[in-house]
């Protein structure tokens, strides 16, 4: 008991101290369905799997289940997101099958893909109207399970324990470089 309160201790000072190189959107998963992937992650991968890192506390196991709409937003304000998203619809999300994203360093990332023409369409928008950095060309909705040890991640790839289910999220969340997080409102 006293481990796990110094532990949820430590990881609370960690985030009071947080810096990013960039801000980012995301819309969150449900309760009941980020408990369901959360679920499924802790049984089915095992603890010896997962890469831990001894200079970046944000691998291992995802607890915060969201769908990333942009990353690398320069803006440290929320109004710019603001403004370029007013009058958007509630996004519609539907999950897919795991699949598994290698990394050319030495660890895999377990994701559900997500299937959502509205995300599509918010990120190509954000894209459009605010700066930003990104490495990646093509954007690729998913929701991260874990980052497994290289080589770990493949034998997850195309189960579908999660495919077909949806969820409609009426916020998008903004989270700035400094950790503060912002609650966008959609209509």
């Amino acid at each position: 008991f006293i481990y796990i309160m110094i532990y949820n201790f430590r990881k609370f000072f960690e985030m009071q101290n947080v810096k990013y190189d960039y801000s980012s959107t995301q819309i969150n998963v449900p309760q009941p369905l980020a408990n369901e992937l959360i679920n499924w992650g802790n049984k089915k991968i095992k603890n010896s799997e997962i890469f831990v890192s001894q200079t970046d506390p944000n691998f291992g196991r995802e607890d915060e289940m969201h769908v990333t709409v942009l990353y690398g937003i320069h803006s440290d304000s929320h109004k710019e997101i603001e403004k370029s998203i007013s009058g958007i619809k509630p996004i519609t999300v539907k999950l897919g099958k795991i699949d598994v994203f290698t990394n050319p360093e030495n660890f895999d990332v377990v994701v559900v893909d997500v299937i959502s023409k509205e995300l599509h369409e918010l990120n190509s928008l954000l894209t459009k109207s605010v700066e930003f950095t990104n490495k990646y060309k093509e954007y690729k909705p998913h929701i991260t399970i874990a980052y497994v040890k290289k080589g770990k991640g493949i034998k997850y790839k195309g189960i579908d324990a999660f495919k077909g289910k949806e969820f409609t999220s009426d916020s998008i969340i903004f989270s700035s470089k400094t950790g503060i997080k912002k609650t966008i409102n959609v209509r």
